[in-house]
């Protein structure tokens, strides 16, 4: 009779790198982990039918996953990966040289001598500028070519490798890859993204796997009730204008319980709320969603029971009730999990099972009573960890199922079927806030790009209600724009703002969730506000360009009247200071921007090979300033091809919103635009600050925005400006 029974959680989650408007995904990592961790970590419990287990598949996640299988998801480096090594262009080869070595270096490359080779030619630390025109030149086309492949096959798990022996003779090949078995290798990947979920539901199915969910795009719950219930376990922090949306709670339990069932036929009876966060007021959406049981870190368990003997509490399954509403919970044991995650992949993988082992079967012995079996909660990411150990887990995994398969002492058994075997449990009746990280959510909020982000939130959401309540809730994009509210609420983007944490991706993690917040205003056709457009990273390098150091008096006649009329002005390279612009989708290529004592001056030197034809009237030139006041200054960008020669002031109170102020003529264009604007009629005083970006639109279509990222700022003058200036 065994006397102590296991849980392995394994908990399966990607952010939200779709782009629904735009069907990009910027990263590659759900489609990349699909191939190894995903198909790995379920394809090898059907070698051992005796050992249960539980999967927490997030919503968002399979989302992704359909999106490849469905041919909706354009994922650039798949299309890099693509492209005959003999056609790729020389900014498709210096994304290659930089982006396709993101894998575990000591297991994932180094052991394939030219995958290695080639990476420490290129540099094994590479800065920004690193990869530049001379850098391509070193690697040939069978070079690249063997890049692509290396790049996509080392991905491929023991698994895959195993039903497909052709990836082994590859691997074996090391180097000298044709076109036609890079072919191969795509598309074995996406084989295997298709049957991912198959093989999901025909284990659960078969009662050896339960699978469970979590809110929709794993937003941090506590949060989305109210954002001020982090004082409880953060007293004393600094926090963001206060959020408090249960609602956005309960639908993002609804959605992922529906779409859970859908997709897998049954409806999950087990939660793992993201990032282990709980509060006692999830209890009652979760249970009105049909969820029976979460589950949390066990120093939830010590600060709910105010105990520092948190070992003898452990193994057991707990009740608490919130508002007449009950919930089951286990909590899960840090230290076994954290040895999995971290710390097994640096030992021999049959002495880690033993240790493993050994420390199971003391727990056994310890904690088992005739009336109550232990329950050992062994919960973790699904997918990160098998990069760290050499063959991807597979020993390790493979004599932890086989011994336990065979163990007289232990047992495995799903969460929601050990619970149904075990009717008794434990009462709690004050369950802590806080999350699996330092039983707080200092990883999420508290730090002022994390509140910048939480009030980003909360400014675009504000906007949605006030939209919806004018034009009615079946209006057309409507149901886009609160997906996309509800994705920008995920964890995964405050996880990377802040001090905590740090990556080479960081400003492309900044730049998804602005991305999922923009896509609102999108979504119902209204402009994007200029706040959306401003990278919240605190880091982040200054712009290229000057600032305005005298005051111009330029002549607005659209012309370069004089040398000098604007040389005391702000300027701002456009193609220097946005990357994007190096591929040669230009339309501006400086920006100047100045003033004098009364008056702000702006001018725009276009791109002569833009493509913009003088006789497109539907492009415009639409500039925003911020001072606290937004306003937008819109025009033609040919002015000249214009009805009226004029640019309309228009004014918003939340930037997103504009209502017309008035037209002036104080504009020109013929060579260059200029114009010119009262600081009187922006209501500006000496000493006060204006931030300014521009958009070129087509229609409605924004073609581009300077900055792309940041903004242009200056300092309304005083009378003492140049002699400061001159001091400086």
């Amino acid at each position: 009779m065994s006397r102590g029974c296991i849980t392995f959680l394994w908990h399966m989650h990607q952010p939200f790198y779709f782009d629904r408007v735009s069907g990009e995904v910027s990263m590659p990592w759900v489609r990349l982990h699909a191939c190894k961790g995903y198909y790995d970590m379920m394809s090898l419990l059907e070698d051992f039918p005796r050992i249960k287990a539980t999967f927490n598949v997030v919503p968002s996640l399979i989302t992704q996953l359909d999106a490849y299988c469905d041919g909706t998801a354009k994922d650039k480096f798949l299309e890099y990966s693509a492209i005959p090594a003999k056609e790729l262009t020389p900014v498709q080869k210096k994304f290659i040289l930089r982006e396709f070595f993101q894998a575990n270096w000591d297991n994932m490359i180094r052991p394939h001598k030219r995958y290695w080779e080639i990476m420490s030619e290129r540099g094994l630390h590479i800065e920004p500028d690193t990869i530049n025109d001379y850098t391509i030149t070193k690697f040939n086309a069978q070079a690249f070519l063997d890049i692509q492949v290396w790049f996509n096959l080392s991905w491929f798990g023991y698994r895959a490798r195993k039903r497909f022996p052709a990836l082994n003779d590859l691997i074996k090949k090391g180097r000298f890859f044709s076109e036609e078995e890079k072919r191969h290798v795509l598309s074995l990947q996406m084989q295997i993204l298709g049957e991912i979920v198959p093989l999901y539901k025909r284990m659960q199915d078969s009662n050896q796997v339960e699978l469970t969910t979590s809110p929709f795009y794993h937003p941090i719950l506590p949060l989305l009730f109210d954002s001020e219930f982090a004082w409880r376990s953060m007293p004393g922090a600094r926090l963001p204008e206060r959020f408090c949306h249960p609602e956005d709670a309960q639908e993002q339990i609804n959605k992922a319980v529906a779409f859970h069932t859908r997709v897998f036929g049954r409806a999950p009876k087990g939660m793992w709320p993201s990032e282990g966060s709980v509060c006692p007021e999830i209890i009652p959406p979760a249970r009105n969603a049909g969820i029976e049981w979460i589950a949390t870190d066990e120093a939830i368990l010590a600060h709910s029971l105010k105990t520092h003997n948190v070992y003898d509490h452990l193994y057991a399954p707990y009740r608490t009730r919130f508002d007449s509403a009950d919930m089951d919970i286990v909590f899960r044991d840090r230290g076994l999990s954290d040895m999995i995650g971290f710390a097994y992949s640096r030992n021999k993988p049959r002495d880690a099972c033993n240790d493993l082992l050994y420390r199971l079967r003391r727990i056994a012995r310890e904690q088992w009573r005739p009336e109550a079996q232990p329950l050992v909660p062994i919960i973790l990411d699904g997918e990160n960890a098998w990069e760290y150990y050499y063959d991807g887990g597979e020993s390790f995994l493979s004599f932890v199922y086989e011994s336990l398969s065979k163990d007289d002492m232990l047992r495995t058994a799903t969460v929601s079927g050990f619970l149904a075997e075990n009717g008794g449990r434990r009462r709690m009746d004050n369950l802590y806030t806080g999350s699996w990280i330092g039983h707080n959510f200092d990883i999420w909020i508290g730090d002022p790009e994390e509140n910048d982000a939480w009030n980003c939130i909360n400014r675009t959401r504000k906007f949605l209600k006030r939209y919806e309540a004018k034009h009615g809730a079946e209006v057309s994009g409507l149901a886009l724009a609160w997906e996309e509210l509800y994705a920008a609420e995920g964890s995964d983007w405050f996880w990377w703002y802040g001090p905590d944490f740090s990556t080479d991706n960081d400003a492309e993690f900044d730049r998804l969730f602005r991305m999922h917040l923009q896509n609102v205003f999108r979504a119902v056709n209204v402009d994007v506000p200029s706040y959306l457009f401003t990278t919240l990273l605190r880091k982040h390098k200054g712009l290229v360009g000057r600032l305005p150091v005298a005051l111009v008096k330029p002549k607005i006649d659209g012309r370069i009247t004089d040398f000098f009329e604007w040389q005391g002005a702000g300027c701002y390279e456009c193609a220097r200071g946005d990357k994007a612009l190096a591929l040669g989708c230009r339309y501006l290529t400086h920006i100047y921007y100045g003033f004098d004592l009364q008056n702000l001056y702006m001018r725009f030197d276009l791109d002569t090979a833009s493509g913009i034809r003088p006789e497109d009237t539907s492009v415009r030139l639409d500039v925003y300033l911020t001072c606290p006041q937004v306003y937008r200054l819109t025009m033609p960008l040919y002015l000249e091809m214009a009805e009226e020669k004029v640019f309309t002031l228009e004014c918003s109170q939340h930037g997103i919103e504009f209502e017309k102020v008035r037209d002036y003529k104080t504009v020109a264009w013929a060579k260059i635009l200029e114009l010119s604007i009262p600081f009187a009629d922006l209501g500006l005083q000496p000493g006060q600050r204006i931030e300014m970006q521009a958009s070129l639109k087509n229609d409605r279509i924004e073609m581009m925005r300077f900055p792309k990222e940041g903004l242009l700022k200056l300092t309304v003058p005083d009378e003492n400006f140049e002699a400061k200036m001159w001091v400086v």
